[in-house]
């Protein structure tokens, strides 16, 4: 019974893991830059400057972003 517990319990774990890992996958650093110009279009732009940084974390070489963040 304890063994059948904790197999029960360990596919239990790993679904969520799987499923927790699935929803990070994110968006591309193209995908932030547009959505970030979305913001920037509705004058959010704490908003903006969220998606920039995590577009530079995904590629730190983008222009367009670094241009864009700078004139936030």
């Amino acid at each position: 019974m304890k063994k059948r517990t904790s197999i029960i319990s360990s596919a239990i774990s790993t679904a969520l893991l799987a499923a927790f890992l699935g929803g990070c996958g994110g968006d591309s650093p193209e995908q932030l830059i547009a959505s970030s110009k979305d913001f920037l279009a509705k004058n959010d732009s704490k908003a903006a400057v969220i998606q920039l940084k995590n577009a530079l974390q995904a590629d730190p070489n983008l222009g367009e972003a670094r241009f864009l963040l700078r004139s936030t």
